[in-house]
């Protein structure tokens, strides 16, 4: 059987009538239970590509899912990726209809390609094919953000558009499946999309996400809500605050009883940045004025609800309560956790300090909210420092009033720069000193030259004191005679 697999595509070509019955022996030997043989069919098949491309290309995709030889498999589709570009654009054109699993080890070796400016019309291909498969989205994004020095916004316009545009249907069709397969996938890539798309993006959450947003898995609405916060000031639409309080803080955030931390952390943010743009709605929302800018009138024409109130205070109390409750546990098991960390606990699988930390901070973030949102003019109040979702911000250890080089932030290239700088102060502190012991050594023997010739002349100078003295005595001696004369 391997022989055969060897000795069918070194001679088919010689038999074009029997291409048929060659491509069928090729077929039945890949139900060989030998791993040799099969890898050698697909190698065969990768030589008989040109006879037939679509139908022998689609064989040797199938072996993707051959556990046994994949990783040989992809080896073979790599060195053909690389060397023949019709070989790559046939690739491409089947990406979004093969199997999910074979679409995502399809993208993997496509991706991992290098791309240049001869390129371009692959790579636009490439990335139509992948964002129109729900299971290369994210990857398809990658891609794009490193290549998108190659395509400017013509060109990268009606791939975005195409993948909102299919978000949007997608959403009409079955809102679960479109959230979780598209919409998450899509959310960390807000800033590549641009604003307008974004735009775009936050109407189909106000306009369908939250309308029906107790049908979410609880994971997928902490995403959705976190990821909203993030994006709030592309927020257009002032009517998204009262969608938001009504679809989410008031059936999510209980008004007794045990609360989910993270899902009301993520609610208070959205909220707190929303009603900070919007605070008029708000405050209509809650039935309870928001913020005092002190101008005469403000609130008149605010009707004041009790009930609205109440139900606003009420959960904003309660979340509070079970959150100073938490905290306290919180620190009591970081405590614990400190004092056995070198002792072996009983426990199979001990409470991670890190976890707990983020954890208190959740708690905090809670509580913060709570005591803001309740005082007598929260929106000019600070918020949390950071949400929990992201890293924590970095504490200035420097003294005051001094420079802290050590301090990093979320950006790279700043970083970068700042320890460029660092080394260009370094070294310029280095030439200054070279140059002050240098002029040093200058003013020591300058000085060295200036006694020498002091030392030349001191006999003169000698004579010149004397003579000083001399002079200073007779005009003492002179002046007290005349006063003493005048005396007389």
């Amino acid at each position: 059987q391997k022989v055969t697999a060897m000795l069918i595509p070194r001679h088919y070509e010689k038999f074009p009538n029997l291409l048929k019955e060659s491509l069928s022996a090729m077929k039945a030997l890949l139900k060989s239970t030998k791993d040799d043989v099969r890898l050698e069919v697909y190698r065969g098949l990768a030589q008989m590509y040109h006879s037939d491309s679509k139908a022998i290309l689609k064989l040797i995709l199938a072996g993707l899912t051959d556990s046994e030889i994949s990783s040989s498999v992809s080896d073979i589709i790599n060195r053909k990726l690389q060397s023949e570009a019709e070989f790559k654009n046939e690739f491409a054109a089947l990406l979004p209809t093969e199997k999910p699993e074979i679409q995502t080890r399809m993208f993997e070796m496509i991706s991992s390609q290098s791309f240049t400016e001869d390129t371009v019309s692959q790579l636009i291909e490439i990335l139509t094919a992948a964002l129109k498969s729900n299971n290369c989205i994210k990857d398809g994004l990658k891609l794009y953000e490193k290549n998108k020095k190659l395509l400017n916004e013509e060109q990268s316009k009606p791939i975005f558009d195409d993948l909102v545009n299919n978000l949007e249907t997608a959403m009409n069709e079955n809102l679960q499946k479109a959230t979780s397969d598209i919409l998450l996938m899509v959310l960390p890539f807000t800033k590549t999309l641009g604003d307008e798309r974004t735009k775009k993006i936050l109407e189909l959450i106000q306009n369908t996400v939250l309308p029906n947003f107790a049908k979410l898995e609880t994971s997928t609405q902490i995403s959705i809500l976190q990821k909203l916060s993030d994006i709030s000031h592309l927020v257009d639409d002032e009517s998204m605050v009262t969608v938001l309080y009504n679809n989410a803080f008031l059936p999510l955030i209980p008004a007794e009883g045990e609360i989910n931390s993270p899902l009301v952390e993520s609610i208070l943010w959205a909220f707190y940045k929303l009603a900070k743009k919007y605070p008029r709605v708000a405050s209509e929302s809650i039935g309870l004025l928001l913020v005092f800018t002190g101008q005469p009138g403000e609130g008149d024409d605010l009707d004041p609800n009790d009930e609205k109130k109440n139900k606003f205070k009420a959960r904003l109390t309660n979340a509070s309560t079970v959150a100073a409750a938490e905290v306290e546990k919180i620190v009591e098991q970081i405590k614990q956790l400190k004092e056995t960390k070198e002792e072996k606990t009983e426990e199979e699988n001990p409470p991670d300090l890190r976890e707990l930390k983020i954890q208190k901070r959740v708690y905090n973030n809670i509580q913060h909210f709570c005591r803001i949102l309740q005082a007598s003019n929260p929106l000019e109040a600070n918020p949390p420092a950071t949400p929990s979702w992201r890293p924590p911000a970095p504490k200035n250890k420097s003294k005051k009033g001094g420079r802290n080089d050590r301090r990093r932030s979320n950006d790279r290239r700043q970083d970068k720069r700042r320890s460029d700088s660092k080394y260009d102060r370094s070294s310029r502190r280095d030439d200054r000193r070279s140059h002050h012991e240098d002029s040093r050594d200058d003013r020591y023997y300058e000085r060295r030259r200036y006694d020498d010739d002091r030392r030349s002349s001191s006999r003169y100078d000698d004579r010149r004191r004397s003579s000083r003295y001399d002079d200073y005595d007779d005009r003492r001696e002179r002046s007290r005679s005349y006063r003493h004369s005048s005396r007389r």
